[in-house]
């Protein structure tokens, strides 16, 4: 959203930790994209609820556990910012590629970026408006000010992975997604936290309910159930052996085969045969069939 555009047409109140935009014309409200965006899982949205406010659509916003980065920024490193604006990176692509909502609507202040410290997962605010036509090129110039602005402000001394981030966002020939693509091939992702239980992939929005219990260190999904520990036969699209889950200690890691149609943690695609740490809650994607995986 462009800054002229949101000052025009939005007002902020703030309820404590929680905040909220007041349309300043109820005709702004896209009621196609609330309802989009109420439908989003995995977290990178920041929760929004349509209310009233005096008269006027008020959309009203949710930190619950999450804090605004701008008061995280001294306590970061720089490996930490860098994880952080993989994570906007990631974020603004998801809504990218969705097609039904827009760069556009996505407040891109620093202020309202919000982070889960815990693991610098990172929630956008995206309000619901009527689009304005051909501001794309003026939100990823703002987008790209706004990150590099993070970097020269807050950090001093950059390592080399912010010193060559610096460099992409800066140069406008090289687009966002190589730019998120070349970072994660240089963030080392840390293992999730310790937990114990019973670990398990849940099917999401499938014709009929698939539970996998993990009930081996190293464990293998796929469809041909001859080849893999657990299998699922229900997709096509998925590989014969697809991807692996083991376990080390009570943490958790997943790794792609090589799979034909990819292995994705939380919409991110996964490099084939490289480890990557998962937590109790992710969301996790083999081919085009998601699934939630939980320890209980």
């Amino acid at each position: 959203m462009s800054e002229s555009s949101f000052k025009n047409n939005c007002s902020e109140l703030r309820f404590g930790s929680n905040f909220a935009y007041i349309l300043s014309e109820n005709r702004l409200f896209s009621a196609t994209e609330y309802k989009v965006l109420s439908s989003q899982t995995g977290g990178i949205f920041l929760r929004c609820m349509k209310m009233s406010y005096n008269g006027k659509v008020q959309c009203y916003y949710l930190t619950e556990n999450k804090q605004p980065l701008l008061s995280m920024l001294s306590a970061l490193s720089c490996d930490g910012l860098v994880t952080v604006i993989l994570n906007i990176l990631d974020a603004v692509l998801d809504v990218r590629n969705n097609g039904f909502l827009s760069c556009n609507n996505i407040d891109i202040s620093a202020e309202h970026f919000y982070v889960e410290p815990s693991n610098l997962k990172v929630s956008v605010v995206y309000v619901p408006m009527e689009r304005e036509s051909n501001e794309s090129y003026f939100f990823e110039t703002k987008l790209r000010s706004s990150l590099l602005n993070l970097i020269e402000k807050h950090l001093k001394q950059p390592n080399q992975t912010l010193l060559r981030l610096t460099g992409m966002l800066s140069d406008a020939s090289v687009l966002l997604s190589e730019i998120r693509d070349k970072l994660l091939q240089e963030v080392k992702p840390q293992p999730a936290p310790l937990m114990k239980g019973i670990a398990k992939i849940i099917s999401v929005n499938t014709p009929f309910a698939c539970e996998i219990q993990l009930t081996k260190q190293s464990f293998i999904l796929g469809k041909e159930a001859s080849s893999v520990d657990g299998a699922i036969t229900f997709n096509a699209m998925i590989s014969r052996v697809h991807c692996k889950i083991t376990e080390d200690t009570g943490r958790y890691w997943i790794t792609d085969l090589n799979s034909k149609n990819g292995t994705f943690v939380n919409k991110r695609r996964l490099p084939p045969n490289q480890t990557f740490p998962i937590q109790s809650g992710d969301m996790i994607r083999l081919a085009n069939t998601d699934f939630q995986f939980l320890i209980t």
